[in-house]
């Protein structure tokens, strides 16, 4: 009689997590509708919430990506990504710095624009797209290429377009115009409604909305703006540019000439991030030229997901932070890469973290060494019920590793597998 035993033996996509927290005193970085800070139900309490979007947002238009972008264009072609409803605006500017004709140049970019997604030609924009200067200057390449010099007349410009378009979808054959030379779009990805010419990218990464790991109560601020010339009424009337005068009055003023209130909270966040390597990869072989090697690529990936991982630790919203000044660095990191299924440790949280008493005096340890001590304990208890099927971290912020150095080894980690796959 045979017998049969399972083995486990995963092919599924590398992927990075990256598990933080974070400690904001007083803030209001992301706000809802009517100015209140974000919330989210969970483990039958209220927290505080800073969702995705916000969080991706910071991301895209921090300092680290500017480095980022900065330090890899001595090395690689590389162009930021420009999220925007006037594609049509920004190709025809292009195009007149290339000497067309300006009319021309008008009716070219709302053709191409109309293969990008849904138009609307009353005021000349297109839906919310993402895309990259590279990629509107490797159309205009291809088009020339493809369809010959760019008439001068207007009459010919249209009919010329929709040729060259007609040609560049059969000669690229879905293989570029994918964000050209542009890594964030490869990361973040983009939606396109009109996949003639222009593919849609799946983005790689997840983000969830951060939450504090404890209940916290919305607080209220009251302020007042105060007028250091207030006069009085007549003493204005009589003599109101006489020096003597405004020196006395300036000390008499009272009251506030403004009154006004606002929300706020503050508490230890969890946030958590996840990026499939392997379409990663995918994505920015995709997006550029055939002739770079795959450790050409695989450099790209790397130091892009250093700089995002950095940008995690470091940067934050800037809702509200000039008034409340709440930034921090990640308290404690987790990241790793393995082949394990995507795990956030939200429910070592479900259970709200509750401040302890730590002595008779009723003084309190506060959340975040508990929190730290939640997600450890979490982590153990998961890695031993889960093994082989979660992927294994390393810490930074308790002692065994700088959030720097484990930012190094994690994208020298990141290249290392990339270039060989």
């Amino acid at each position: 009689m045979s017998t049969f035993s399972f083995e486990f033996k995963p092919q599924t996509h590398h992927r990075l997590e990256l598990h933080m927290l974070k400690c904001h005193s007083a803030n209001n970085m992301n706000r809802d509708d009517l100015g209140r800070p974000k919330e989210l139900y969970f483990g039958g309490v209220r927290r505080q919430r800073i969702s995705s979007q916000c969080l991706k947002s910071r991301i895209k238009n921090g300092e680290m990506l500017a480095s980022f972008r900065q330090n890899m264009a001595d090395t690689n072609q590389v162009f930021p990504l420009i999220r925007t409803s006037r594609v049509a605006e920004i190709l025809a500017g292009l195009l007149v710095e290339d000497k067309v004709n300006e009319n021309v140049a008008t009716i070219i970019a709302k053709e191409v624009a109309k293969k990008m997604a849904k138009f609307e030609d009353g005021d000349a924009k297109t839906q919310l797209i993402a895309t990259s200067k590279g990629e509107l200057l490797n159309i205009i390449s291809h088009l020339k290429e493809l369809a010959g010099d760019i008439p001068d007349d207007p009459d010919v410009a249209g009919k010329w377009v929709k040729n060259g378009l007609d040609d560049l979808k059969k000669e690229l054959n879905s293989r570029v115009l994918r964000g050209d030379l542009c890594p964030e779009i490869q990361l973040f990805g983009r939606m396109m409604t009109n996949q003639d010419n222009f593919a849609p990218v799946d983005s790689p990464l997840q983000v969830m909305h951060a939450f504090t790991t404890h209940e916290v109560p919305i607080q209220k601020d009251y302020w007042t703006g105060e007028d250091d010339l207030r006069l009085n009424f007549d003493e204005m009337l009589i003599k109101p540019t006489d020096p003597k005068v405004i020196e006395k009055l300036t000390f008499r003023h009272s009251g506030a000439s403004m009154i006004e209130s606002r929300r706020f909270s503050s508490g230890v966040y969890y946030h958590y991030h996840c990026i499939d390597l392997d379409l990663l990869f995918q994505n920015m072989k995709k997006a550029y030229p055939k002739e770079s090697s795959d450790q050409q690529i695989a450099e790209i990936c790397a130091e892009l997901v250093g700089y995002y991982l950095l940008s995690c630790i470091g940067e934050q919203p800037t809702g509200n932070q000039t008034g409340l000044a709440s930034p921090d660095i990640a308290e404690f990191v987790a990241m790793g890469i393995g082949k394990g299924f995507p795990v956030c440790a939200a429910s070592a949280y479900e259970k709200p973290i509750v401040s302890e008493k730590k002595t008779k005096d009723s003084e309190k340890e506060g959340y975040l060494q508990d929190s730290i001590k939640g997600f450890e304990e979490w982590y153990k208890k998961r890695l031993q019920a889960n093994n082989g099927l979660m992927t294994e971290l390393k810490f930074s912020g308790t002692g065994e590793f700088s959030h720097l150095d484990l930012v190094k080894k994690t994208s020298e980690q990141c290249y290392n597998y990339l270039a060989g796959a």
